[in-house]
């Protein structure tokens, strides 16, 4: 009788695991992150409500003495390659630790049973995303890539990621647009599991069983040992279909940026281009002067703006926002009065310029672009010319101005706030 009691408590021990797996409550826990948000949303797509269930089988799980010590909860975060990698990293970390201060705090769980996980870009599986789909362009050659190292020590003792460098500009970046579109969401992931080592616990259970058990090596037999059990996490991407246009991949991004060719000129200017997402940005651009100097007749006013709407191009945008190529349209305004000695020239009125802007930025520092701009288009208005006479000015006739071509040239310096 005795006997009986060791070997049904040694079944009883074999039991959680089964019954963890086998219950009703789903092994598989999705939580959710907006687009670009740091802090954990309990009432986000039921996040709070899942991740109670996540802990209810998890508290269940340590109450059985062999698994108290050892059930810890890992959390397990990777990056898709497009962006800088430092931010994303940044961000991860961000939402990690937001995550872990709501275990410990909320939910009580000991600090010292939650594992954190950095995996970087998961390269791994996005290599078997390409194996699987036929539709990849140039195939062979993006595999070729992805076996590749992932960095390289410049001369200058940098590191440089070359396997991306060697992606984005493979083939005009036609293979790196098919995997930005159809494979780096699903590597955007955020994953959380819990379990206990497979040989943990066959080490533990065959020490209880030693203790228990008149015959450990037949109870062992009878009890098939079951695979530890897993929760996962996964931060699938929002449907792009659903995202509002601010909130892209890229996350929220502004540039303030001043003309050096207009400071030059002595005329300030200001301008802030704003990141919509998608690889579109709005820019608003100010300037005012008003100086004068009257032995000479030396005058310089100008005040205006444009407004320029933006689509940014090329392997570089795809990186990080406000960078590469740009093409656009803008709209101008302007009033201006120019005098010099014996020739004024003075736009009473509002003069109008429109067309479309050609561009490029080019990154200096991480928070830092110069941006080199033209403008090209047509230019509408009139103005008065005007000569200075015995200490007056004397109207000499009024111009229409019709104008085809340059409108604007800009070597703009950008300082960029915002996720990069």
């Amino acid at each position: 009788m005795r006997s009986f009691h060791r070997i049904f408590l040694l079944i009883l021990v074999c039991i959680p695991f089964h019954m963890q797996a086998g219950t009703g409550v789903s092994d598989t826990l999705k939580v959710y992150f907006r687009q670009n948000e740091k802090q954990w949303n309990q009432d986000y797509r039921y996040n709070g409500l899942r991740l109670e269930q996540f802990l209810d089988n998890y508290r269940r799980l340590r109450e059985e003495p062999i698994f108290r010590s050892k059930a810890r909860i890992h959390i397990y975060s990777g990056c898709s390659p497009e962006g800088r990698y430092k931010s994303n990293m940044r961000l991860l970390g961000m939402r990690v630790e937001s995550l872990k201060s709501v275990l410990v705090e909320k939910y009580d769980i000991p600090d010292s049973l939650i594992v954190e996980d950095f995996r970087g870009i998961n390269w791994e599986r996005l290599s078997q995303m390409v194996i699987a789909d036929p539709a990849v362009p140039f195939k062979d050659e993006v595999l070729t890539h992805l076996q590749a190292p992932e960095t390289v020590v410049n001369s200058e003792g940098k590191l440089v990621e070359v396997r991306k460098l060697r992606l984005i500009y493979l083939r005009d970046s036609e293979p790196w647009e098919y995997m930005y579109e159809h494979f780096f969401p699903h590597l955007r992931h955020f994953e959380m599991y819990f379990g206990v080592d497979r040989n943990q616990y066959a080490a533990e259970l065959h020490r209880m069983s030693t203790l228990i058990a008149p015959s450990p090596a037949v109870a062992m037999k009878e009890c098939t040992l079951a695979e530890p059990l897993i929760h996962q996490t996964y931060m699938a991407p929002e449907k792009k279909k659903t995202q509002p246009k601010k909130s892209s991949p890229d996350g929220f991004c502004m540039g303030i940026k001043t003309n050096l060719l207009y400071d030059v000129l002595l005329t300030p200017n200001l301008g802030l281009e704003f990141h919509l997402g998608r690889r579109w940005s709005l820019g608003m651009n100010g300037m005012f002067a008003w100086w004068n100097y009257e032995p000479w007749h030396w005058y310089h006013r100008i005040y205006g703006g444009d407004v320029e709407i933006r689509r940014w191009m090329g392997p570089k945008s795809r990186l990080a926002p406000l960078q590469g190529w740009h093409i656009g349209i803008y709209g101008q305004a302007i009033s201006y009065d120019f005098s010099f000695r014996d020739k004024g020239f003075m736009g009473e009125r509002l003069s109008y310029a429109g067309g479309l802007a050609v561009g490029y930025s080019a990154p200096v520092t991480e928070r830092m672009n110069i941006d080199f701009t033209v403008n090209l288009g047509y230019f509408t208005g009139e103005y008065k010319e005007y000569f200075p006479d015995d200490g007056e000015y004397v109207w000499k006739s009024t111009v229409p101005l019709k104008y085809y071509g340059l409108t604007k040239a800009e070597i703009s310096l950008v300082w960029l706030l915002g996720r990069r």
